[in-house]
């Protein structure tokens, strides 16, 4: 029986070769959950995240999670410090132009900077249950 809720977890080092790997990461996740249809805008998304992060590189790594259920799929990518994801919620993170993509093709976005370990950025996407 598949399981009704999912969550998967890579943690990436904060290097360009990281950006195609949080991509791979998701596109595998969510075949292995026959969301592919999700998988051009949650692409997006992370690699607009990581690319943020690597720009910035305040940490070492960053935290990718791709939680599934209930009809929706989050993403939320975590640093491992507070400063890029404060620059962005501060609106300077991203040239005056904050997630754009993020904010195009997500159903919701947010940003916590009270989440232990680091501020996360979390984007949900409606998903068709599969049949």
């Amino acid at each position: 029986m598949e399981k009704l809720f999912w969550s998967y977890t890579t943690t990436l080092e904060t290097t360009p070769a990281s950006t195609p790997r949080a991509r791979e990461f998701v596109r595998s996740q969510l075949e292995r959950h026959q969301l592919a249809l999700l998988t051009d805008a949650v692409q997006l998304v992370v690699s607009e995240l990581a690319d943020m992060l690597v720009s910035h590189h305040e940490a070492r790594s960053f935290t990718v999670r791709l939680i599934g259920g209930g009809g929706e799929v989050l993403l939320l990518v975590q640093e491992g410090s507070t400063v890029a994801f404060e620059r962005l919620a501060s609106g300077h993170a991203t040239d005056g132009h904050p997630l754009l993509g993020t904010q195009r093709v997500s159903d919701r976005w947010g940003i916590d900077l009270t989440r232990p370990g680091g501020a996360a950025v979390w984007a949900s996407f409606a998903a068709d249950l599969p049949q």
